[in-house]
């Protein structure tokens, strides 16, 4: 629908703007926003110090009703009933949330990890769990069905030096960091787009992944707009829509 949906801070609000018409509606949060997410066409966002999740009509941006007890809840996917979270610090687990009873679940056998984001591919019966902070350089699967490990990739380096790590599932495949993995198998990287382990994806799509360092043809891996020589140095957000480039900088 041409439109973008995006949590903003200093002021907290939620916000949603068409690429094509202009046109911004703002609606003020209650506090620091963590996540946002679009699920059965509603909007969930996520708020650590709160301890809850809202919901928010897609149209309006009003509240429609809030999912609490979910202690430090950052990044989250949602399956029906099930929500699945991570906390928001640098040590912190992984949890399977019963919307209805409000069981607490934790996945088996998933260490104490490093910022993690969340994905979840319904149709593989895979989590995916990415580690983004500090020392994070590790991929998890986890088994929707028990919440057991399916497969983990390793990354040996010195992992993100910062929470901006981003991961998608498009086309049944992960982006994750500067790599392109199979979403059936964590140990199966089909391409590496950098040689740089801070340069992680912020934005995939079935025709490229972008980087702050620029912009890679998804299927070859080819550089296609290298940002350092349009003196763009300060890229937080990247959106294609219809072949247009919406950037996002932090002034």
């Amino acid at each position: 629908d041409n439109k973008v949906y995006s949590i903003l801070k200093n002021p907290n609000a939620l916000c949603v703007f068409s690429t094509e018409e202009k046109d911004i509606l703002i609606e003020t949060l209650p506090g620091a926003a963590y996540e946002i997410r679009i699920y059965n066409g509603k909007i969930y966002v996520s708020f650590p110090t709160l301890n809850l999740v809202k919901i928010y009509n897609i149209n309006t941006l009003k509240q429609t009703g809030q999912i609490k007890g979910i202690n430090n809840v950052s990044s989250f996917c949602l399956d029906g009933n099930m929500l699945y979270y991570s906390g928001h610090n640098h040590l912190c687990d992984v949890f399977r949330y019963n919307i209805i009873t409000g069981e607490k679940t934790p996945m088996k056998g998933c260490p104490l990890m490093n910022c993690p984001k969340l994905e979840i591919n319904r149709e593989a019966g895979l989590l995916y769990v990415g580690e983004s902070g500090f020392t994070g350089s590790k991929l998890y699967y986890f088994n929707l069905d028990d919440l057991t490990i399916h497969s983990v990739f390793s990354y040996d380096n010195c992992g993100y030096h910062n929470e901006n790590c981003s991961m998608y599932v498009i086309n049944g495949f992960v982006y994750w960091g500067e790599f392109k993995i199979s979403g059936t198998d964590a140990t199966d990287v089909v391409t590496q787009y950098h040689q740089n382990s801070n340069a992680s994806v912020m934005f995939a799509n079935d025709d490229v992944v972008c980087f702050s360092t620029g912009i890679f043809d998804e299927q070859t891996g080819r550089l296609l707009i290298d940002f350092t020589d349009l003196n763009l140095n300060n890229v937080q957000v990247l959106i294609t829509k219809n072949n247009t480039l919406v950037n996002f900088v932090d002034s």
